[in-house]
């Protein structure tokens, strides 16, 4: 996990130092700090400790997910609306069978919640990524 975490965050670093002035690169930068301010209970061991810190990220990543496509809503034209709305149901129920089949083999044990809250985790932080480069593209 810890291995998992490492990786993500380096790999956003190089992300954002690429788009830098972007809100992509503004995105990463904020999450950053989250990240890092619930590392620790990623880390313990401690299953409630790692669903906590989980729900935090979970939740700050929907919130920013929310944010930039309302910024997206608000440039685009009818039919972009449209096809971003479609897309956007599709996403979510991809997510949503993901998480389940994901948390199934942890079925009945404390960490077939965590699994799931994970799982929709990286779903959540990829695409809030991709529309925040769909923003970015947006406003050349």
């Amino acid at each position: 996990m810890k291995k998992i975490l490492f990786i993500m965050i380096l790999l956003f670093g190089v992300i954002g130092f690429s788009a830098a002035g972007s809100y992509e690169a503004a995105l990463i930068k904020r999450m950053e700090v989250l990240q890092k301010e619930v590392q620790a209970g990623l880390d313990s061991g401690v299953t409630a400790e790692m669903k906590n810190a989980t729900f935090k990220l979970q939740k700050a990543w929907d919130e920013e997910l929310n944010k930039v496509y309302k910024l997206i809503i608000a440039k685009a034209s009818k039919s972009e609306k449209e096809k971003l709305l479609n897309t956007q149901r599709a996403w979510i129920k991809k997510k949503e069978k993901a998480a389940s089949e994901a948390a199934k083999k942890f079925e009945g044990g404390t960490f077939e919640s965590l699994i799931y809250s994970q799982t929709e985790l990286k779903f959540t932080e990829k695409r809030t990524i991709e529309l925040a480069r769909l923003y970015d593209s947006m406003r050349k």
